[in-house]
């Protein structure tokens, strides 16, 4: 719908078995760190890794750049 802005949901409807979905929670978190919601930002970060960990793996390197943010994030 015109005007609509797409919510986790939107993005999550890719399904468990596809990569894109655990990169929009990625992307999501992201957004929501820039505008300050740290705790939504770290839910989507938790799941953007565990998503990409079971679709390609833990050496992969989109899982493995996500760990490091996810531990910036953390550690901050």
């Amino acid at each position: 719908e015109k005007g609509k802005k797409p919510t986790k949901n939107f993005y999550l409807g890719f399904g468990d078995s596809a990569a894109i979905t655990g990169k929009a929670c990625v992307s999501l978190g992201t957004v929501l760190e820039q505008k300050g919601n740290s705790e939504g930002a770290r839910e989507m970060f938790v799941e953007g890794h565990e998503r990409l960990n079971k679709t390609l793996g833990g050496d992969h390197p989109d899982t493995v750049k996500i760990e490091s943010k996810l531990l910036e994030f953390v550690k901050s």
